[in-house]
């Protein structure tokens, strides 16, 4: 018994496979360089911040910050901090007016880098306690909070306590200062 082999099917076959191969290929660098190139953030809040310096006064060495972590491999700029609020609102928080520590936006937060944003502590209780007031934040939550990058891109993240924390935080302040 002999077998005749059909070397143009064998050749068809072959360079089938080497196209398959070769398309392959061009997936995989393709996923690389989008991988290469990818924007990522860790955002940290934290509540209580105190500044000690003999410039700053006690009333307004209190403060609230987040840290910007660049987690990804591409520089971001940063163009604005707000409040996430009901219905896709959301409210801006000026930290260029912070009196000690002003942030000019944007800022560039540079791969494996971080930058801190500061805000008067005294400034975001009372945010929060007017925004549960107007009904744009579930005092029963964490607050909702993003970063939106020049290109538009939001980054979300949220308080370490629920908005009653804040809200008591902020009935307790009032009622030392009127003391």
């Amino acid at each position: 018994m002999s077998y005749n082999i059909d070397w143009n099917a064998v050749s068809a076959i072959g360079t089938c496979l080497g196209a398959m191969a070769t398309f392959g290929a061009c997936l995989i660098a393709l996923w690389q360089t989008k991988i290469a190139y990818k924007k990522s953030l860790k955002i940290i809040f934290n509540d209580n911040i105190k500044l000690s310096h003999p410039s700053i006064p006690e009333e307004e060495s209190e403060y609230v910050n987040i840290q910007i972590i660049n987690t990804g491999n591409r520089d971001i700029v940063i163009s604005e901090w707000a409040y996430e609020f009901k219905d896709d609102m959301k409210a801006i928080l000026l930290v260029n007016f912070t009196k000690h520590l002003p942030t000019i936006f944007p800022i560039t937060v540079e791969v494996d880098n971080k930058k801190e944003i500061f805000y008067e502590k005294k400034f975001f209780l009372n945010n929060v306690k007017e925004a549960i007031g107007n009904n744009e934040i579930n005092k029963q939550k964490k607050i909702k909070f993003s970063v939106t990058d020049v290109t538009g891109r939001k980054y979300y993240f949220y308080s370490p306590q629920k908005a009653k924390y804040y809200l008591k935080l902020n009935h307790n302040q009032q009622a030392e200062n009127e003391e």
